[in-house]
């Protein structure tokens, strides 16, 4: 059995967790719980753990929660002043449990395997009393506050540590550069793929097709897509003669003289065809996806987790999906008893006690939920 990226999860004054302590995680791990108990916020900290807390990424994802100034949302750039610097150090409260005011008796917040082993990630905010890094010729230096003060402003800055060692120190009314300090611990991007509700964008399809076109795991591809229609014969992706441009899935069915657009055959299609794309190409690495069986008939989920279990063993992929449904639920509990290779774990999230805390199901005790039909969402 190949080594999981995270074999356990220990998340502090991140979003909606004080403190959450998962103590056992799987090949394959399905999140469950109520609407607000934290499931997004469970997807959003291994987001930021996989990309080593590059704080572009923190940025990224408080504008997709519209938790940034506006003028920033239209940007891919920060742009250089006091002003904005303020303004991001008050958004920042967002990602800390509670939304507390930002000032140096802020705890970090911290993300990575239980006990603070192996690459545990922790995202600060520190103020201009404390040392600096700074980019000189694409390196970092470290400088004191004097030295600091004839390069830039003394604005606030966003410092994370993986094992105690500083990765990035970002000051808030800099722009964002790729060469801000990297040491290169931790996921590489390429080994982290998430899926969204409303999943991948044409743009992704066509750069994650294009890194398995002609290889085996094409057709892996197409076995998930049979699983929803199993007169597929190919499939492809092709230029698009529409104003948009670009290039769209498009399949090849039996009798018909013309490639179909996938979408044609529903939304269901495009969805399995995002999440067996996005497998194939996390090999060695990490995949989320959030609301797994979004725009899936029941009927369709238990062969869907069943390759989504063989593919994660051959590919060395970590899975971590959200649902509310049962029937998806049920659909897990079946392929994880059914693969003897890898395990599945089914953490519920819910709220105790003013806190979000996890109740773990492995494949024994969900086995016997599933068959006294006791309620696990």
């Amino acid at each position: 059995m190949s080594k999981l990226v995270l074999d356990s999860l220990e998340i502090k004054n991140f979003r909606a967790f004080k403190h959450l302590r998962i103590e056992k995680l799987g090949r394959v791990n399905l999140i469950v719980g109520k609407n607000n108990v934290g499931k997004s916020s469970l997807l959003d900290a291994l987001t930021v753990y996989a990309n080593r807390g590059e704080p572009y990424m923190i940025f990224g994802l408080m504008r997709e929660r519209n938790e940034i100034p506006s003028e920033d949302a239209e940007s891919k750039h920060f742009r250089r002043s006091v002003a904005d610097a303020q303004e991001r150090l008050e958004s920042l409260r967002y990602i800390y449990h509670k939304w507390p005011e930002i000032n140096s008796d802020v705890e970090p917040a911290e993300i990575g395997p239980m006990g603070g082993r192996g690459d545990s990630l922790s995202i600060s905010v520190r103020f201009p009393s404390a040392p600096h890094y700074l980019i000189k010729n694409g390196e970092a230096t470290f400088v004191d506050n004097e030295e600091f003060s004839k390069h830039a402003s003394l604005v606030p800055a966003i410092e994370v540590r993986i094992a105690n060692t500083y990765v990035y120190s970002f000051p808030l009314d800099q722009a964002y550069s790729s060469r801000l300090i990297q040491t290169g611990r931790g996921l590489e991007k390429d080994h982290y793929i998430y899926v969204s509700a409303g999943g991948l964008a044409l743009d992704e399809f066509a750069a994650f097709w294009d890194k398995i076109a002609l290889y085996d795991t094409e057709k892996q591809v197409l076995s998930m897509l049979n699983i929803v229609a199993p007169e597929v014969e190919d499939i492809n992706l092709v230029g698009n003669e529409g104003p948009s441009g670009g290039r769209i899935p498009k399949i090849r069915l039996p009798n018909i003289d013309r490639p179909v657009p996938l979408r044609s055959l529903g939304e269901g299609m495009n969805r399995m065809f995002g999440i067996a794309l996005a497998l194939v190409n996390a090999k060695d690495g990490m995949l989320l996806i959030d609301e797994v069986d979004t725009g899936l008939h029941y009927s369709v989920l238990p062969d869907l987790w069943k390759l989504i279990f063989e593919v994660a063993h051959r590919l060395n992929v970590q899975v971590f999906a959200t649902s509310h449904s049962w029937d998806c639920i049920q659909a897990f509990q079946q392929a994880a008893d059914e693969n003897t290779e890898e395990e599945g774990m089914l953490v519920r999230l819910e709220h105790r006690d003013g806190e979000v805390v996890p109740v773990m199901f492995d494949e024994r005790k969900l086995n016997i939920a599933a068959r006294e039909q006791i309620e696990v969402r």
